[in-house]
C-alpha cells in the first residue's frame, strides 16, 4: 500500500512486532500504537520524510527506539510516555527531528540516557528524567513538564525562557532557593509536594502568573509574595500553613486552604481575618477554610434543621426597588460538614439570581474528603450580571433567590448585600422558599419583561 498516510493500532494488544516494510511507506503522516501493551519492536530504523505524528504511550514492554536515517522535519509530535526506552540518543533527537515541537516522556521509568540537546524548535517538554544543557536556548518552549523527576534544582537558565507559559514541577523536592530563577513569563504553576517553607520574594517579578498550586506542600509556613496577576491558589493539604496575605489588586481572586487548621490560629486570633469584617475580602471573589462559623458580619444568617444537612436549602431576599439601583454585588457563605456523600460534579453547586439573571458557583472534589467542618465563602459582583444600564425591576421588589444543592450536608449558610451607601438598604424579606417557587417567579418575570 503505498498510498498509505495513517497507520493506527490502538490497543491491540496482541502485537508483539511490526513488520519492517514500515521504513518504506514514505507518504506515512501518522504513526499510532498507542496501548499496544506486548510491542516490543517497532523496527530497527525509519526515514519517513512526510511522517507528522508518532504515538507510542503505553507501550510498556517497548525499550528501544528506531534509528532515524536522514533528516524527519515533518515530525512534529512524539510521545514515548509508560514506555521501557532505555535510552534517547542524541543523534535521533538534535539531528534529524528538527521540526520537533511536542515530546513526551513521562513514567519512562527506565530511562538511562537523554539527548543532551533538545532541539529548540520543541514547545512541549514533558516526564524529562533530567533538565537538557541546552534548556535556556529553548526560545520556543510553552510548556515543560518536570513532574515526578526528582529534580532539586532549576537552573538559572531557566530565567532566559521567555516564552515559557507552564511549568509543572510536582514532587520535585524544591525548596526556596531552588524557584528563584522562574521566567517572568509563566501564566500557570505547579509546585505541589514539595519541600519550601515560603515563596521567595522573586515572585512578586512573576507579573502574568495566573494560577498557583500547593497542594500537599507540608513545610510552607506563610504564603506572601504574591504577584497582584494572580486569579487562583490552591493550598490544599498545607498542613503547616499559619498565614497569608494577598496583593492590592482590581481584579478577585480565588483562595483554597482546605484542611489547612494552623491557618485558623493566626497572630494569636482564632479565625482568619476574614470573619472580623467584610472589608478584609476586598481582592478576593472565592475562599475555603477549615472552621464553622459563618462571619458576624453577615446580616443573613440560617442553620440546617438537621445534621444531614438542610430541608429546603432556598433563601429569596426581596429587596426594595428604590435600593436595588445601590446594590453592588451579594456575598455567601457556607458551612460543610464532613462524610458528604460523594455524587456527580456537575450536581454540586451554589446558584444565586439578581433580577433574572443567573450566576451559579460549582463546589469540586474538595467538599468529598474533608476530615472536619469548612467554610466557603464567595463574592459576586453586580457587573458580573450583565444589567442593562438603566436597572429595572419589578414593581413589588427585585427577587434575590440563592440555593445550595440539597444534597450537600450544609450545616449554615449565610447572605450579605454589599450596597453603595448602608441607608439605601431595604428589605420585605428575607423569607425561605421552596427552589420551584423562588426559582419560578424569577422565569415570570423575565417572560414579563419579554412581553
Amino acid at each position: 500500500m503505498p498510498c498509505l498516510e495513517i497507520l493506527i493500532f490502538m490497543g491491540c494488544t496482541s502485537l508483539a512486532e511490526v513488520h519492517p516494510s514500515i521504513e518504506f511507506h514514505e507518504r506515512l503522516v501518522e504513526l499510532n500504537f498507542m496501548g499496544c501493551t506486548n510491542l516490543k519492536s517497532l523496527a530497527t530504523r525509519i526515514h519517513l520524510k512526510s511522517l507528522q505524528l508518532i504515538n507510542l504511550s503505553l507501550c510498556s514492554k517497548l525499550e528501544k527506539f528506531p534509528e532515524i536515517q536522514g533528516d524527519m522535519e515533518c515530525l512534529g509530535w512524539l510521545n514515548l510516555s509508560d514506555t521501557a526506552i532505555i535510552e534517547l540518543p542524541p543523534s535521533v533527537v538534535a539531528k534529524h527531528l528538527k521540526g520537533l515541537c511536542s515530546l513526551y516522556m513521562g513514567k519512562c521509568k527506565m530511562l538511562e540516557r537523554l539527548a543532551d540537546n533538545i532541539p529548540q524548535s520543541v514547545e512541549y517538554l514533558k516526564g524529562l528524567g533530567s533538565l537538557p544543557s541546552n534548556i535556556g536556548e529553548m526560545k520556543f518552549l510553552l510548556s515543560l513538564s518536570l513532574s515526578g523527576s526528582g529534580t532539586k534544582k532549576l537552573l538559572s537558565s531557566f530565567a532566559q525562557l521567555s516564552h515559557l507559559e507552564e511549568l509543572l514541577c510536582d514532587n520535585c523536592n524544591l525548596d526556596e532557593e531552588s524557584i528563584l530563577n522562574l521566567p517572568a513569563s509563566l501564566s500557570y504553576l505547579d509546585l505541589r509536594r514539595n519541600k519550601f517553607a515560603s515563596l521567595p520574594a522573586s515572585f512578586t517579578q512573576l507579573t502574568k502568573l495566573k494560577s498557583l498550586y500547593l497542594y500537599g506542600c507540608l513545610s510552607l509556613q506563610k504564603l506572601d509574595s504574591l504577584p497582584s496577576s494572580m486569579w487562583f491558589v490552591s493550598a490544599e493539604d498545607c498542613s503547616s500553613l499559619e498565614r497569608y496575605s494577598i496583593p492590592k489588586r482590581g481584579e478577585f481572586i480565588s483562595l483554597d486552604f482546605v484542611e489547612c487548621h494552623k491557618l485558623v490560629v493566626n497572630d494569636g486570633n482564632k479565625k482568619p481575618n476574614i470573619y472580623n469584617s467584610e472589608s478584609e475580602l476586598q481582592g478576593i471573589r472565592k475562599i475555603v477554610v477549615p472552621g464553622s462559623e459563618i462571619p458576624s458580619w453577615f446580616s443573613h444568617t440560617y442553620q440546617s434543621g438537621s445534621e444531614e444537612g438542610m430541608t429546603t436549602p432556598v433563601v429569596c431576599l426581596i429587596m426594595d426597588p428604590n435600593s436595588f439601583h445601590y446594590l453592588k454585588g451579594v456575598y455567601v457563605c457556607a458551612v460543610f460538614g464532613s462524610n458528604q456523600q460523594y455524587f456527580e460534579e456537575d450536581d454540586c453547586y451554589i446558584s444565586l439570581r439578581i433580577n433574572g439573571k443567573s450566576e451559579r458557583v460549582d463546589i469540586v472534589n474538595w467538599v468529598f474528603g474533608i476530615s472536619s467542618d469548612h467554610m466557603m465563602l464567595f463574592h459576586i459582583s453586580c457587573d458580573e450580571f450583565s444589567f442593562e444600564e438603566d436597572r429595572k425591576c419589578n414593581y413589588d421588589g427585585c427577587y434575590i433567590p440563592v440555593s445550595i444543592n440539597e444534597l450537600l450536608n450544609v450545616k449554615k449558610w449565610g447572605i450579605h448585600l454589599e450596597m453603595d451607601a448602608a441607608q439605601h438598604i431595604g428589605f420585605r424579606g428575607p423569607h425561605s422558599l421552596s427552589p420551584k417557587w423562588a426559582f419560578e417567579k424569577d422565569e415570570d418575570e423575565d417572560e414579563d419583561e419579554e412581553d
